[in-house]
Parts: structure tokens; C-alpha cells; sequence
């Protein structure tokens, strides 16, 4: 802000100024935003963000899915997920789509073997 770094690093630095920064609370408060935030369609239901996750949320998560239990309900609430996580679901998916069209197709796999080159085994 003195003129000795780049303003362009001031603004990216800004977007991860999240919920509970005096930033975030006047980014709120701002007419303008506001009208901008009412023309987005709704937030699709979902994991939360994994940036926005700290162990003060996964305590509150786990306490509420205690709750629940205790009132007989099996409730498992959403947790963020990485890339690798969401790579290894997806890949799990895969194996377990293959798995059941073998299964469905009502035959064994086949599987071919290379054969045994001729001629003197050393």
C-alpha cells in the first residue's frame, strides 16, 4: 500500500481473506455486492470448500453427527474433499462399473497368456 510492492499482489491476496476478516464482513455489507451475490443462482448443495475447513468446523460437524446418532438418525454430513481423494472415489467407481458389467455379462473373463518361446530354456 506505500508504493513498495505491486498492487496486483494486494489484489490477490484480498480473494483469500475469508469468513471471520473485517474484509469479508465489509464485502457483505457492500450495496453493490449484495445486488451482484442476488443475481447468482442458488448454492448447490454440497462439500464445503476445503480452504474454508478448520478443526473448529470439523468438531462442530462431528458433534452434530453425534446428536443426530443419539437421536437414532444416521446422518454423515459433507467434508471437503482434495483432489487426490476425489480421484481415488472416482477411480474406485470405475473398477466397480467394470466389476459389475463382467458380472452381468454372464461369462468369465477371458484372459489370454503369452505363449512359451520354443527351444532351449536357459
Amino acid at each position: 500500500m506505500a508504493g513498495k510492492k505491486d498492487w496486483r499482489e494486494f489484489y490477490r491476496f484480498k480473494d483469500r481473506l475469508g469468513p471471520g476478516t473485517d474484509y469479508y464482513a465489509a464485502m457483505l455489507d457492500d450495496p453493490d455486492t449484495v445486488e451482484a451475490m442476488l443475481k447468482l443462482p442458488p448454492a448447490k448443495p454440497g462439500a464445503p470448500a476445503l480452504r474454508d475447513w478448520n478443526w473448529l468446523r470439523e468438531t462442530l460437524t462431528q458433534m452434530t453427527e453425534v446428536i443426530a446418532a443419539s437421536g437414532g438418525a444416521k446422518v454423515k454430513l459433507p467434508r471437503p474433499e482434495s483432489e487426490v481423494e476425489r480421484r481415488r472415489s472416482e477411480r474406485s467407481r470405475r473398477v466397480s462399473r467394470h466389476n459389475a458389467a463382467a458380472l452381468t455379462r454372464n461369462s468369465t473373463p477371458s484372459f489370454t497368456t503369452k505363449k512359451a518361446p520354443r527351444g532351449r530354456i536357459r
